[in-house]
């Protein structure tokens, strides 16, 4: 009758509350008395009815997400209508009027959301919130505000306080229990963050401190297979120190391009940017790969004018982009097939490098240069391919002034690297 058409805002308003308390009640008492007709007896008695001990025997139902909800209030009988409707959707809650025990509870981890209502607990709420936030953002500690319809002057103070979301009476108990439910699970996708942020740093600090300890003993190795090259010990020896070389020149591969990735990703790596002979480096990268082209039969084609004019940039940078290209080329194409590297200028200076593989499929575009990218074709001879090489010379191609773009071809990929041309003033 109270909420009918006929009746005043002010009547309106009373009935909704008196409505969503009598339904509530009505729910708890069939769910947790199961027989109304016991509650005659108790009523009747003389003994004194403990509220809090009543509510902790209480086997309330489980909500979709466990969560502990802390009601800040001077006054504990202000909340009970808010503890009632939250404990009654199998939430745990605490009624509790001094500030520094929420504290000490936040920093145990034994709060997932507050609620706070200035309108019973006075400025004392904001100053709360204000202390919570020095020490924990919106996400850690979500609050929610619960203030009467006609305070808008508390919201704006309850924003500036870091207040999370806001709920004004009169409200219905799904709201309120929606409300809760929302901010335990921005927190819970808060944290869930955070653990995977946690880890992968974790996972990167392992990559990067094993990288760089193998580095100095694998330069060694290097060095040393090297000189076995020098040494007569017939066919064999030859034959068993060009596979440990070729071994031990994967493996640097990988390290490099591994630590590379890092001081990118960290800012940690810089280029020296000077006048650059592409001829000197295209010549270095030929002597680099060329027995692993012969390995696999292939044709290694190095096809660029004479009198090249110098580009701008990194020595090492520019022949790491080169070297990572053909690389790819050689592990991507079949055995006899052949990969060619072309050079031409106009306003920059275009390096192209084309293979016979199968090419970059339209599904893995979007993946291409990203760290770890690892794609769906696989190098035809069971080379390894950490899904690094493309990503550290696409952003090695940006440091050093240029660009690394990709086009399909008929016959498998082509890279093209873009660097600026050296013009002496």
């Amino acid at each position: 009758i109270l909420t009918s058409g006929s009746a005043g805002p002010e009547l309106v308003s009373v009935g909704k509350v008196m409505s969503t308390e009598a339904g509530e009640l009505k729910k708890l008492i069939e769910h947790e008395v199961g027989n109304p007709s016991t509650l005659g007896d108790a009523a009747d008695s003389e003994d004194e009815i403990d509220e809090k001990e009543l509510y902790s025997q209480l086997q309330a139902p489980k909500p979709w997400v466990n969560a502990a909800v802390c009601i800040y209030d001077t006054d504990p009988r202000n909340s009970a209508r808010t503890a009632m409707i939250l404990r009654s959707r199998g939430y745990e809650v605490n009624i509790i009027s001094e500030q520094y025990r929420i504290l000490s509870m936040i920093t145990a981890g034994r709060i997932d959301v507050l609620i706070i209502d200035p309108t019973s607990s006075g400025e004392t709420a904001f100053s709360l919130c204000g202390l919570i936030r020095g020490d924990h953002n919106l996400f850690e500690v979500p609050v929610l505000m619960i203030t009467n319809y006609y305070a808008d002057y508390l919201m704006k103070k309850g924003y500036a306080a870091g207040v999370n979301d806001f709920l004004t009476r009169p409200f219905d108990s799904s709201e309120l229990a929606a409300r809760i439910q929302s901010l335990v699970k921005l927190k819970q996708v808060a944290k869930n963050n955070h653990d995977l942020a946690k880890s992968e740093k974790e996972k990167n600090t392992f990559l990067y401190f094993l990288t760089h300890n193998i580095n100095t003993p694998l330069t060694l190795l290097l060095n040393r297979v090297n000189e076995l090259g020098g040494l007569d010990g017939g066919e064999e020896f030859v034959e068993i120190s060009d596979d440990l070389a070729a071994t031990s020149r994967e493996i640097s591969d990988i390290v490099q391009n591994v630590l590379i990735s890092f001081r990118l990703s960290d800012g940690r790596q810089t280029v020296r940017l000077n006048e650059l002979d592409i001829a000197q480096v295209i010549n270095s990268v030929n002597r680099d790969l060329r027995k692993k082209a012969d390995d696999k039969n292939q044709i290694l084609m190095f096809d660029y004018p004479d009198n090249l004019p110098y580009a701008v940039g990194d020595y090492t940078a520019v022949k790491g982009i080169i070297y990572n290209l053909v690389d790819n080329g050689i592990k991507f194409s079949p055995l006899g097939g052949t990969v060619e590297l072309r050079v031409s200028v106009g306003e920059w200076l275009i390096i192209e490098v084309e293979d016979t593989g199968p090419g970059i499929s339209e599904a893995d575009y979007g993946r291409l240069f990203e760290r770890f990218g690892r794609l769906s074709a696989q190098p035809t001879a069971g080379e390894s391919s950490t899904g690094l090489g493309l990503y550290v010379a696409s952003e090695l191609a940006k440091m050093n002034g240029g660009s690394l773009e990709y086009r399909p071809s008929e016959r498998g990929a082509v890279f093209m690297l873009y660097l600026p041309l050296y013009y002496q003033g």
